[in-house]
């Protein structure tokens, strides 16, 4: 009996086994040895977004000039596109597959909440991702070896936005923020950025309704507030703002990459006037990239265009450079970087923070169409 059990168990064992090959051999289904494709993921809230920025064509315009000069290592570079609609649940099952896909290199995810979650996955499986939006100075808080951000952080926008404030003598500011993750942090980078000039945040609030705007705005009226910064969604700041224009129509508003998309412009419509942001400086970017896209697309890149091309091109460059495409290897070169020529810049690798320099972040007045103003 014992003998019949054992060949039961040896065959059981058999038959799982390979069943288990036969799992991987369809899971593994990108970036064989033999196969003359190459692909990277890319993971972000595909529905929600790609209506409302120029993400996608910086991407595919950047897959487009690498196949066209030659592919990765000889190979045609794909994107293997994923939604993960922007839930922390739905991009961890991402990650896992693309691990489990034979996926090495990932470009995603859209905001600092879900990007800061699934960043452990990545880190836990060796996949090398590069976040192209997330901006929250608590993504990279704890130290990574193959997690990156391509893009500049609240730092870099509060730094540019302060430096504003100082150069237009404003003393007292009042900050509106989300009370989430995300509000907070940015809020804390503006207040830090500020302080560098003295200029004093007076007020902070995270809810403005019809029931408290009077009330807001006296109290701002008696501290001298003569800018508000918003540190918010666009989901959640679009009321605000109209009515913090009702009642203060000429104080300037001031924020980062937040401001930027059509569906801020369309539903502020009438209220665009003195609102400034901090993005790239449009006129220090690529002059062959900016050619080339509106060529392309008959419209200039917002700045999502601009890190998707800059994330998909670092991937390429670094593959090209360690001849392979192992994780291990594309993280230790990306840590190594210094001077690289990206459209936003000359960017070099700080070790210590974690994060790249070199961002071309200045800070622009949009006008009535949501556009950056001519300067």
């Amino acid at each position: 009996m014992r003998a019949v059990y054992g060949v039961y168990v040896v065959v059981i064992c058999l038959l799982l086994l390979t069943a288990c090959v036969g799992v991987q051999a369809d899971i593994a289904t990108y970036n064989s040895q033999d196969s003359d494709d190459i692909y990277i993921g890319i993971a972000y809230p595909v529905a929600l977004n790609d209506g409302d920025s120029l993400f996608r064509e910086g991407y595919e315009l950047a897959i487009k000039h690498i196949n066209e000069n030659g592919g990765v290592l000889g190979k045609t570079l794909h994107a293997a596109i994923r939604d993960d609609n922007n839930d922390v649940h739905s991009a961890m099952q991402i990650a896992d597959a693309f691990h489990e896909q034979g996926i090495t290199a990932v470009i995603g995810h859209w905001t600092t909440n879900v990007s800061y979650f699934v960043s452990a996955v990545y880190e836990k499986n060796r996949v090398v991702m590069v976040t192209p939006t997330a901006t929250g100075m608590n993504l990279l808080e704890y130290y990574n070896n193959y997690v990156f951000r391509m893009f500049a952080n609240h730092e870099v926008m509060s730094h540019a936005l302060a430096d504003h404030s100082a150069d237009h003598n404003h003393r007292h500011v009042a900050i509106f923020f989300d009370d989430n993750e995300y509000g907070r942090d940015f809020a804390t980078a503006m207040e830090i950025q500020l302080s560098r000039h003295n200029i004093a945040v007076v007020d902070r609030v995270s809810s403005i309704t019809s029931f408290n705007i009077a009330d807001i705005s006296a109290r701002w009226s008696a501290f001298g507030v003569d800018a508000v910064y918003i540190a918010s969604s666009v989901e959640n700041f679009v009321q605000p703002i109209k009515l913090i224009r009702d009642s203060n129509p000429d104080i300037p508003i001031l924020s980062g990459d937040n401001f930027v998309g059509s569906s801020f412009n369309y539903q502020l419509e009438d209220y665009m006037d003195n609102i400034f942001i901090a993005t790239y400086d449009i006129a220090l970017l690529d002059r062959d990239f900016l050619k080339k896209f509106y060529e392309a697309y008959g419209q200039s890149p917002d700045i999502r265009a601009v890190a998707a091309y800059d994330s998909v091109q670092l991937l390429a460059s670094a593959m090209e450079v360690v001849g392979s495409i192992d994780a291990s290897a594309i993280a230790a070169y990306i840590s190594s970087i210094s001077g690289y020529n990206a459209v936003s810049g000359a960017l070099t690798f700080d070790r210590n923070s974690g994060e790249f320099e070199g961002f071309r972040v200045i800070v622009h007045e949009i006008n009535t169409n949501g556009d950056i103003k001519d300067e």
